[in-house]
């Protein structure tokens, strides 16, 4: 029988949904980064501003998870859950930091879709958070969880074809090692929402 609201500290689920909020923002700013590299020392501010926040609110539900005696499923999965949720904004952060250490004047195209689809992943991951207090909803939280997957593979066919372009029209050696390690670092935002993405799809079939 399905389980339609799982026992709950409701603060875990504000948590959560918090965030994933901070999440989506900095995604956000990310691409406009990219699209203004003129300001990206501002628009890296503002990101470093989101993960911070993110950050705190971690720690916060950390020690809460700590004080809780019935926490509305398996510990361990809430302290995964929080951890995975920060580490998208740290690599957001991260890829931010290399264009500022580097540099970098132009992206490349694929970059650029690339972070449209960071975008697109952190706001399917948000979705999939305010659903999960609620297993009413589990079929749309799968679906959401489906949709985090195929947005990383379609992700990671870009990142492919970019990375080959890039070996074959580059000639300056530097440039290159340098917008690889952006692709593979703005790829692994959506390769870490989709670690997100697999510990609630764990949640919602354990407990439905």
């Amino acid at each position: 029988m399905l389980r339609f609201f799982l026992p709950r500290e409701e603060s875990f689920f504000r948590f959560f949904r918090a965030i994933a909020s901070e999440l989506v923002q900095a995604s956000k700013q990310f691409q406009l980064m990219l699209e203004d590299l003129d300001n990206r020392e501002q628009h890296a501010k503002t990101i470093s501003l989101h993960e911070e926040k993110a950050d705190k609110i971690a720690d916060t539900a950390l020690v809460k998870l700590h004080k809780t005696f019935i926490t509305p499923f398996d510990r361990y999965d809430i302290h995964q859950l929080i951890n995975n949720l920060d580490d998208v904004l740290d690599s957001i952060d991260k890829a931010t930091k290399r264009i500022i250490m580097y540099q970098i004047q132009s992206i490349p195209e694929d970059i650029h879709s690339i972070a449209a689809l960071c975008v697109e992943a952190a706001k399917t991951v948000e979705k999939a958070v305010e659903c999960l207090s609620n297993l009413k909803h589990s079929k749309k939280i799968l679906d959401l969880c489906n949709m985090i997957e195929a947005i990383e593979s379609q992700a990671e066919q870009v990142l492919l074809s970019g990375v080959s372009s890039l070996f074959q029209m580059e000639n300056d050696y530097k440039r290159l090692l340098k917008i690889k390690e952006i692709y593979e670092y703005s790829k692994s935002v959506i390769k870490n929402c989709q670690g997100v993405s697999n510990i609630i799809k764990g949640v919602v079939l354990e407990y439905s």
